[in-house]
This record gives C-alpha cells, sequence and structure tokens, in this order.
C-alpha cells in the first residue's frame, strides 16, 4: 500500500482514498445546505463515476499538472457544471476532474469571478491530460 497525508487534517490515509474522517463532516455539513443533490453522492452510479475519474487520472490532479507544472495527488472528484446546474452531466467523465482539496477551493473562488471561462479552462486541462498520457500527444 502507497500512503499519503489528507490535504485537511494532515491524517495518514491510502493513496486515491478519501480521508474518512473529513469525509464524514463534510458530508455532514453538505446534507444540512444541499440534501437533494446529496443523495446522489450516495448511489453506486457516483462511486463508479468517482473510481472512474480518480483512475483516468492515475490518481493525480491534471490541474496542478498541466497548469502549475507539479505533481500531486487527488482528493476530490470535482463537478465542472454543478450538480445543480445540469444534473444530467452528474456522471460524464468529460465532467469530472480529480483535483486536490486546494485546488478545487481555488476552482471555486474562479467560478465567482468568471464561471464560464474556468469551466472551459478545466475542460481544456482534462483534454491536454488525456492527450499527455495517451500516447496521441
Amino acid at each position: 500500500m502507497i500512503y499519503t497525508r489528507c490535504q485537511s487534517c494532515k491524517a495518514r490515509i491510502e493513496v486515491g482514498k478519501p480521508c474518512e474522517r473529513c469525509r464524514k463532516n463534510y458530508e455532514k455539513i453538505r446534507r444540512k445546505t444541499r440534501p437533494e443533490t446529496d443523495r446522489y453522492y450516495l448511489t453506486g452510479e457516483w462511486q463508479t463515476a468517482r473510481s472512474k475519474a480518480i483512475a483516468k487520472t492515475f490518481g493525480l490532479d491534471p490541474y496542478s499538472l498541466i497548469v502549475l507544472g507539479i505533481i500531486e495527488h487527488g482528493f476530490t472528484v470535482h463537478h465542472i457544471v454543478p450538480l445543480e446546474t445540469d444534473y444530467s452531466l452528474r456522471s460524464e467523465q468529460s465532467n469530472l476532474i480529480y483535483l486536490t482539496e486546494k485546488n478545487h477551493r481555488k476552482i471555486h473562488e474562479l467560478y465567482k469571478v468568471n464561471y464560464e471561462n474556468t469551466a472551459r479552462m478545466l475542460h481544456c486541462v482534462l483534454e491536454k491530460f488525456s492527450e499527455k498520457f495517451s500516447g496521441r500527444g
């Protein structure tokens, strides 16, 4: 097994697995604020989509690699187009990107400034990552 540290609480966790301590706290807070979309995160459909999103990036954060030029393990699978905006994209791999917690917070701040450009940039990051590591680029 390969281990890393949780980016939030610094607990020792297995690479590619969420920190159970942080996940429980996060889910408790989310259920109070967005119960209608949070049911999706408890489904097998989400677990499968999440696993595929992590596998397609080899557990790495494509934003860190392509934009920042550093190699970091991801932590959170992020919906580029949020569930509240378009629920039909909930499991589309082209709408999911694996990010570190720091980058995830950064992306949400960028959304506040310009959602469209940020979403477009994330789609480009996924395309460049795929080209670079699929043997096509």
